[in-house]
């Protein structure tokens, strides 16, 4: 216990550094040797399955290397489609009465007409964008990279909220950040990968349906078509025209974010009704001064997005948010052909909301935020790792299990990688 008096005025004249604790209502001021001591002088034990050199690593690297292939993606959007569509928006006037000016044809043409240094065979998809087959090849790979390195991450998420959980009340508020922030660099980097969307058209047959004639004879006819019905009743009312990889995956990912909202709102009780600066497990040093009113923030806009999530796993309500994100979208193209200071005003509000909880933004202007998102992050673990080195009891760098488990999963990556350029290749 560190050295204390009641007295302001001798504590200024035998201590070289005093403070009171934040918590502290009996006004002792403490002898410490660092500022930091004011927060937290209890020490607590360590836990190497958490705040272990190989959980902070696979983490902070799946998150940025999902970042890095998202921002592939966006230079991608950004050179091809929102200059079909800016294009668009500048040089065409409204073709049709009563209807949004949502067709980009007439743009994609003229972009289509202008002269290239090479003589390379190009598409138009359904929306009218212009793009080589090269562009297309290589979008769908980074757009296959970034589904693999979510899925990954999504387990991982789980896992760790999951044996946060799993530890009750022994969990230490320190670990309790620390498991905060890496799901928040999952949430970030799942963000600026946009794989929570609805990216696909086509039919999920199921395997049952795909079966060979004579597979068919063997089973009992009625007992195939009831089956038969009840998963077309299902594929209707679920995932429609959707693949149902990914609906399974916004199904997970809908199951992550509930489980952390639960955790996370525990948490901020935690962080800011039984913080003690004396007591084992209820302190901890961070030099992150954000005001906690900014987690509720958050929290709010976490809420929102789980709201979208759950929405969209039945398909008749998850039509209903798309046309919905659509009109917001048109809207807004509607608003640059007419008023561009309220079209300036519209767009940051779409951008924040898109950032903050859910929506469809500027893709590049959301991947810079993430990007800066996940710096922060980092930057709170290596900074609470440093700060709370001399109050943790025992050691946090031996590797058990968990940590070279996490570390070594990362490794199916590669496999993802390779699979995902034979697959480019083929085409």
């Amino acid at each position: 216990m560190w050295e204390f008096t009641t007295d302001e005025w001798s504590a200024n004249k035998a201590f070289y550094k005093f403070c009171i604790p934040f918590n502290d209502t009996d006004s002792r001021y403490w002898n410490v040797s660092s500022w930091d001591y004011c927060y937290c002088n209890a020490t607590f034990a360590a836990d190497p399955d958490i705040a272990g050199v190989g959980i902070i690593t696979t983490f902070s690297s799946l998150s940025l290397l999902t970042l890095i292939v998202a921002f592939v993606a966006a230079y991608y959007d950004t050179v091809i489609r929102q200059r079909s569509r800016f294009l668009s928006l500048l040089q065409l006037p409204i073709i049709k009465e009563n209807h949004w000016p949502a067709s980009y044809d007439t743009a994609a043409i003229e972009l289509g007409q202008h002269p290239r240094p090479w003589d390379e065979p190009i598409e138009i998809d359904s929306e009218g964008v212009v793009q080589t087959i090269e562009q297309k090849q290589r979008l769908s790979l980074v757009t296959t990279l970034l589904g693999n390195l979510c899925d990954l991450q999504l387990f991982t998420g789980i896992a760790i909220v999951t044996s946060a959980f799993a530890q009750g009340d022994n969990l230490t508020l320190y670990h309790r950040a620390l498991v905060n922030e890496y799901w928040w660099l999952t949430l970030n980097s799942f963000w600026a990968a946009r794989q929570d969307e609805i990216r696909y058209g086509d039919f999920y047959v199921p395997e049952i349906a795909q079966s060979a004639p004579n597979t068919i004879e063997t089973i009992d006819v009625g007992w195939f078509r009831k089956m038969q019905t009840k998963l077309t009743r299902t594929q209707k009312a679920l995932w429609g025209k959707e693949r149902f990889r990914t609906w399974l995956r916004r199904l997970a990912v809908f199951a992550c974010v509930t489980e952390f909202l639960v955790f996370n709102f525990i948490s901020i009780r935690k962080f800011h009704q039984e913080q003690d600066s004396f007591s084992s497990g209820k302190c901890f040093i961070s030099n992150d001064t954000t005001p906690h009113e900014v987690d509720y923030l958050w929290l709010t806009g976490l809420i929102l997005y789980d709201f979208a999530l759950m929405v969209s796993l039945l398909n008749r309500t998850k039509r209903i948010l798309s046309a919905t994100s659509k009109l917001l979208h048109d809207g807004e193209d509607l608003l640059f052909k007419s008023l561009s200071i309220v079209t300036l005003c519209y767009t940051a509000i779409v951008q924040f909301a898109s950032v903050w909880a859910f929506g469809s933004g500027f893709y590049l202007v959301e991947v810079l935020f993430y990007a800066g998102f996940w710096a922060w992050s980092f930057y709170d673990i290596v900074d609470m790792k440093l700060s709370n080195r001399y109050l943790i009891i025992g050691s946090e760098n031996s590797w058990g299990f968990g940590q070279v488990y996490a570390v070594a999963a990362m490794g199916i990556f590669i496999f993802n990688f390779t699979d995902a350029v034979n697959h480019m290749k083929s085409k």
